[in-house]
């Protein structure tokens, strides 16, 4: 099928081809040149990633600088295993180690701290982070976290850092354009206020009209950091803010997608005027580390968090409820860093966050009939949950002769939420809608962690390791139900992960090799039939397995190459807790089978680089029953940047160059097959001033 664009996308890409490698902003990989890349998502501090036993991958902060696009998936996708499906604009939904989920198997934090809670998980919150306003690189830690990390930490975590702030001063500002009335304007300034004071201030703005009807949208953004210096004693403080608009798009029937991929997807009956999502989001933490003794730290981090985030629902066109999701949070990251022994470090903490959750769902249009059942005009939802978490834990990293390296954690995770329902129990048997009454649930978890390193030589690798992971049920599975369901419980969904791994590094080369087994179970089955009603169980079991390859080569002094690939082998053990389903033994949907991005970078002369990036994006079966399945797709994308003095630079990147039509994403409905079409040839450019 071939993706119609605008007349301006075919007439642009013949210019493109002739001229458009002089300018464009890329990736800079060459291992000989880059810094000692160094991560901290796996303990907290800086540590090489050779001696950590984790598959973890890092986008360095010239790398992410040089990725200067709005969306944080252009870099998340270089990346082996990872695909961030775009569903419009900067909004996406992962698929790493698991089929692509909307649900918390995914822990997001910016600076060491989460983004957002457990009790209301939005896929798209890494669209908060500052990724793109000020990008100091990004950690991907694949499977289960560390026993720094609980609840959604089960298939992977991403930390996205920002820049520290520095003595020296310097200011960054870059204005950008592109295809589609795409545009940007990005600054920051740093430098010290005195001898013992460092601060930066960051502003970035991003939007774009959307080539699809109806979904434009921009996002205003704004970080600020301070760095005190108190001795051996440091504080880091920073406050992000960020605002977001997007008028909202849907999937699109095989017909439409063929013939007409521009649509908005929407039914007839949705007002556009109202069809957006809006959110603002607030954090204010602030990272205090100091010394209590000899080889003793103590670090803590306390925060404070805001996010309220209003859609509507534009998935039920007859009636058309608007929902907010408000949370409010406070929480601390606690710990101790002792290194009590030779070559040992021992890690104990404690960390505690307690949200408030306020959600309403309201109807604005009059009453209508779904599906049998009343949908009333007015309020149908609207609760509040009082989050509560602590989670004692500790991690042990003990190194054993020359070679030997042996990693070992364990975290217990408790968690309270008190549900308080605020309009009254469901009058009408025929209301479409079903409110549970007030409760309390409570969960707890006990995960270890295991983990060994084995040096081959001072550059080489091989690590194994075991880690449980878990999710809690989020507030929406528990408390937001329908007509003919009764309340129910539910436990956290789990998840034991084998893993094992050889890294390795030389001047002109970096490689690193994974092989993973998951086994997640207790997985949450809905539409259970019973004769109170329809509840939701814990009973689905699924393997993810896989193998994941990534490396850069310096070629020779100018050319360097890039690689990333993946290859999975999910099964549904048991889709339903009662078994015997159709479902049993397949593939699980929404998982392409192999994923890779190709990167090849030339420098020509000293102050002009340029990439070609080549992105597989494998089949994957569009439903459970493995009876459709979509194409593979195969996507060049050029970058570069040409540094005019050492003041200005000029860069541009082309997306899609040969405006192949793909899907981002691909489903198998009762009622048909839906796709959301993927971004076509899209040119975009900036100037960038550096003092």
């Amino acid at each position: 099928m071939r993706l119609t664009t605008y007349s301006s996308a075919k007439m642009s890409r013949h210019l493109v081809l002739n001229c458009c490698l002089g300018l464009g902003a890329v990736s800079q990989v060459v291992a000989a040149e880059a810094e000692q890349v160094v991560v901290t998502s796996t303990a907290g501090d800086a540590r090489d990633p050779l001696t950590t036993p984790v598959a973890v991958h890092v986008i360095d902060q010239a790398q992410a600088e040089s990725n200067r696009g709005a969306w944080i998936g252009d870099s998340l996708n270089q990346l082996p295993g990872v695909y961030q499906a775009r569903l419009r604009g900067v909004v996406d939904v992962p698929t790493i180690r698991m089929p692509q989920s909307f649900k918390n198997h995914y822990l997001f934090l910016q600076d060491g701290v989460p983004l957002q809670s457990t009790v209301m998980f939005n896929s798209k919150a890494l669209l908060y982070s500052a990724a793109s306003t000020s990008p100091g690189g990004i950690e991907v830690l694949k499977g289960p976290g560390t026993a720094l990390y609980g609840s959604d930490a089960m298939a992977a975590v991403i930390d996205v850092h920002s820049r520290a702030p520095r003595a020296e001063p310097g200011v960054q500002a870059r204005v950008g354009g592109g295809m589609y009335g795409g545009r940007s304007l990005r600054a920051e300034v740093t430098g010290a206020i005195t001898d013992q004071q460092q601060t930066s201030v960051a502003i970035g703005y991003d939007g774009e009209d959307g080539w699809r009807d109806h979904s434009a949208w921009d996002r205003l953004q704004g970080l600020a950091r301070h760095r005190l210096l108190l001795g051996d004693a440091t504080i880091d403080t920073s406050l992000l803010i960020t605002g977001f608009r997007s008028e909202m798009t849907g999937q699109l029937s095989p017909t439409v997608y063929a013939n007409d991929p521009q649509d908005d997807g929407l039914a007839p009956a949705v007002p556009l005027d109202e069809a957006t999502d809006d959110a603002t989001y607030v954090r204010l933490a602030s990272a205090i580390r100091a010394p209590l003794a000899e080889d003793v730290w103590l670090e803590v981090t306390p925060y404070l968090r805001a996010i309220d985030n209003t859609y509507l629902e534009v998935f039920n066109p007859a009636t058309t409820p608007q929902d907010r999701e408000k949370t409010a949070s406070a929480g601390s990251l606690n710990r101790v860093r002792l290194r009590p022994w030779q070559d040992g470090e021992l890690l104990i903490g404690t960390d505690v966050e307690w949200t408030r959750l306020d959600f309403s769902v309201d109807q604005s249009r009059p009453t209508a009939v779904v599906g049998g059942f009343t949908s009333y005009q007015g309020p149908h939802y609207d609760f509040t949950v009082d989050h509560l978490t602590v989670a004692p834990w500790l991690q042990l990293t003990q190194r054993l002769g020359q070679r030997w390296i042996v990693d070992l954690g364990l975290r217990f995770d408790w968690a309270r939420y008190d549900y308080d329902e605020r309009l009254g129990p469901t009058s009408d048997p025929q209301d479409l809608v079903w409110r549970p009454p007030d409760r309390v649930d409570i969960f707890h978890q006990l995960s270890p962690k295991a983990g060994v390193t084995y040096l081959l030589t001072p550059e080489q690798a091989l690590f194994a390791r075991y880690a449980h992971g878990f999710r809690l049920p989020a507030a929406d599975a528990l408390y937001v139900l329908g007509n003919g369901q009764q309340a129910f419980a539910l436990d956290p969904e789990q998840v034991d992960a084998y893993e094992v791994g050889w890294k390795g590094r030389t001047p002109t080369v970096t490689w690193e090799v994974d092989a993973y087994w998951s086994d997640a179970y207790d997985g949450i089955v809905e539409d259970v039939v019973t004769t109170g009603g329809t509840i939701s169980t814990n009973g689905g079991r699924r393997w993810y397995r896989g193998v994941e390859v990534g490396g850069t080569w310096q070629i020779i002094a100018p050319l360097d190459l890039g690689v990333a690939y993946a290859h999975t082998w999910h099964h549904i053990v048991r889709y339903r807790s009662d078994g015997n389903s159709p479902q049993d033994g397949q593939v699980p949907a929404k998982a392409p089978a192999d994923l890779a991005n190709l990167r090849l970078g030339v420098e020509l002369l000293s102050n002009l680089r340029l990439e070609a990036e080549l992105q597989w994006l494998g089949r994957w079966w569009m439903d459970d029953t493995n009876t459709a399945r979509t194409p593979d797709e195969w996507l060049l994308n050029l970058r570069g940047v040409w540094a005019i003095t050492r003041q200005w630079s000029v860069d541009a990147t082309v997306v899609n160059l040969f405006d192949e039509a793909y899907a981002s994403t691909a489903e198998r409905f009762s009622f048909g097959d839906r796709y959301r079409p993927g971004q076509p040839f899209t040119v975009s450019a900036g100037v960038t001033w550096n003092h």
